[in-house]
């Protein structure tokens, strides 16, 4: 569209900073409120208006901006959303979220797959109206969920007053595990060419990463009957320690290709746990805000710490050096992590 890299950095920042507040605004409403499906439902319909707008504007290149970072508005409470609803549908059971978790792995992997071949240098007019598509099925579809719990009313201060300081801690360990995942959604394509790998294999070692995370979420049932939350999010994080590590001291293609399995553990796995560990917390209730919180602290401030670091470091050093880097991070959240359990709120 004729953006600078530089103003194509910025842009993508502004859409990632629509994460670092919405989550957390619209968990609370939702539990103040309404319900979660119904706040769904509208974050649908807006992605959907959006959609449309940016489909209209296409050959426009300020208004299409404008309409992307609406869409992205609209977008923004959707996971967490999800997330609340998928845990009150398997009222809370381990299994039954990761398989509905699943799906998005299998959405993520089916629409990266085909939108591919869309998408041509210079000719990205035709994943527009697609886009539209998709959005507009997932904008009816909110309409066909079942209805969640009703809200309870609660004061302004009765949530914040439940967080102790274990929670603090143990929500920065999440955001520092997460920030040391910078690098990796940055650019593993920079880490896939620096060892030599042919372009045309880069999507099969991505697919086998989502392949990994799609296996722990389908075992995640058998995991949690011998291993509770924190022990999980132990496991996750060690298998992050020992996958920065390898990949940065041995950029080699066998070395890359195997650390890939290990995606499983250390993205699927700490999902499922994280969301375990919030919903004995939270003990079921304002589940919204919980779910908006740690989307706007982990999806939302760490991605922009963990890419922003990941882009100025590779602006001085080779990529597998960046990730080494990411060690002493992700050491820290172990530490964090195993010093400090989430206990239950008195």
């Amino acid at each position: 569209m004729g953006y600078s890299k530089p103003q194509i950095g910025y842009i993508q920042a502004a859409i990632a900073s629509m994460l670092t507040l919405v989550p957390w605004l619209a968990g609370r409403l939702t539990d103040r409120w309404t319900r979660a499906e119904r706040t769904l439902q509208l974050c649908g319909m807006g992605m959907l208006a959006t959609a449309i707008l940016m489909t209209v504007f296409l050959q426009s290149k300020m208004w299409f901006v404008v309409a992307l970072f609406l869409f992205s508005l609209f977008r923004a409470p959707v996971i967490s959303m999800l997330d609340t609803i998928a845990l009150q549908v398997g009222d809370g059971a381990a299994r039954s979220y990761s398989m509905l978790r699943m799906m998005g792995s299998l959405g993520f992997a089916f629409s990266a797959t085909a939108f591919s071949y869309l998408l041509r240098p210079g000719n990205y007019h035709p994943m527009i109206p697609w886009l539209c598509g998709l959005v507009f099925l997932f904008a009816i579809l909110n309409f066909s969920i079942g209805r969640s719990p009703n809200v309870h009313s609660v004061s302004k201060t009765a949530f914040w007053s439940g967080l102790s300081k274990n929670w603090w801690i143990w929500l920065a360990a999440m955001a520092l595990h997460w920030t040391a995942f910078g690098p990796y959604h940055y650019g593993f394509t920079f880490l896939l060419s620096e060892t030599s790998i042919p372009a045309i294999y880069h999507g099969w070692i991505w697919s086998l990463g989502v392949l990994a995370e799609i296996l722990v979420f389908w075992f995640s049932g058998r995991i949690f009957l011998f291993l509770d939350y924190r022990k999980a999010l132990l496991l996750a994080f060690f298998a992050n320690l020992v996958r920065w590590s390898l990949t940065g001291l041995l950029p080699i293609p066998s070395v890359v290709v195997l650390c890939q399995l290990l995606h499983g553990f250390g993205f699927a796995l700490f999902y499922a746990a994280a969301i375990q560990g919030i919903r004995q917390y939270s003990r079921g209730t304002q589940l919204a805000s919980f779910q908006g919180l740690f989307s706007t602290v982990v999806g939302g401030l760490a991605s922009i710490v963990g890419l922003s670091l990941a882009g100025l470091l590779h602006g001085a050093m080779a990529f597998h050096n960046v990730l080494l880097w990411m060690v002493p991070l992700q050491l820290l959240a172990l530490i964090l992590l195993w010093r400090f359990p989430l206990n239950l709120p008195s």
